[in-house]
Order: structure tokens, then sequence, then C-alpha cells
């Protein structure tokens, strides 16, 4: 049997007339990840889902080419498939699990071991937060008018602390060389 798997991601996947470039699936991806990460019974009034997370990202990846879009993409396919692969004995996808497991998934790449699983969660955590932080009711949530976000300031203070966070974390990987 000559069979193709085919992941309903890119190319002919089922997309909804309201999306430009997310997949039915991707579209449920970004909105468990957005729910996890911001949830809509969380400390805001607004949650993930309520905040538009979804269609700020669509949004975002029309401004980006293409080569861009498809690694922000393949990003989020890989949190989804992740949960499978990481977690033994379990087929569920991050998408289908339950809140608790989500977050325990995402608690695992924040806290990995390895540096690329950090990194990966680094820039999801920074894609999510734009989408939200984007959104006229997070806006009204904190007792902002719209526009009051200096987008650009936000964005610099956010590098520095990641070059901050990073600087640190090599500082603490090095060997203490005076203990020879």
């Amino acid at each position: 049997m000559n069979a193709r798997l085919e992941l309903p991601v890119f190319g002919r996947a089922r997309r909804s007339s309201e999306r430009k470039h997310l997949t039915d699936w991707e579209a449920r991806i970004v909105e468990a990840l957005a729910v996890t990460i911001f949830p809509e019974d969380g400390s805001m009034p607004t949650g993930g889902r309520t905040a538009g997370v979804v269609q700020w990202v669509d949004d975002y990846l029309d401004l980006l080419p293409q080569d861009k879009r498809m690694l922000i993409r393949s990003m989020f396919l890989l949190f989804e498939v992740d949960f499978a692969v990481f977690n033994p004995g379990r087929s569920s996808l991050f998408s289908n699990a339950s809140p608790e497991e989500r977050q325990r998934c995402l608690e695992a790449w924040d806290t990995s071991g390895l540096y690329m699983r950090r990194a990966s969660f680094q820039a999801l955590k920074a894609t999510m937060l734009l989408a939200f932080m984007n959104s006229p009711s997070v806006h009204r949530d904190m007792g902002m008018k719209r526009g009051e976000i200096a987008l650009k300031e936000l964005l610099r203070k956010a590098c520095a602390a990641a070059e901050e966070a990073e600087a640190a974390e090599l500082a603490a990987a090095k060997p203490d060389q005076g203990s020879e």
C-alpha cells in the first residue's frame, strides 16, 4: 500500500474564510496555546481566546515573507506534536490535551535542559504576548486607551531583559576559573 500521510497544516488543508494563512488545525493549536498561557479564567478578565490571539497571529503572518511565515507555523506544529513525543504512552496532541496537561507541557519547555526547547518556548511566549497585548479588550482591562502602549519601547525592554537573562545563563554555565 502506497498511502501518504497528509498533515492538515500546510498546503491544501482546510482554512476558514476569516483567515489568510492559518489552517483550521493550526488555529486550534494557536488557540490551545493562547488559552494555556492566558487562561480565560485567569487573573485578567480577558483570556487568550477573548483577546483574539488567533486572528492577530494570522494577520501578523500576512505581514511576513513566506519563509518566516513557514517558520512560525512550524513552531506551532512543533508544540502540537511534541506533547505526544515527550509524553510516552500518550497519543494525544497538545490541542487535545486537558488544560492541566497543557500547562505541564509548557512548563517542561520553559525549564528544559535543552537550550533549543527553552529558546523555542521564548519565541512562542513572545508571539503570544504580542498578540495578547494588541487586543483592545486587554487594553481596557489594564485601564489603557488604545494606542497608549509604546510597542517599540516594550520590545526594547523585552529584548534587553532577554539579553540579560541569556548573559546570566551563560555566566552560570561557565566553570569557575579560580577553583582549579
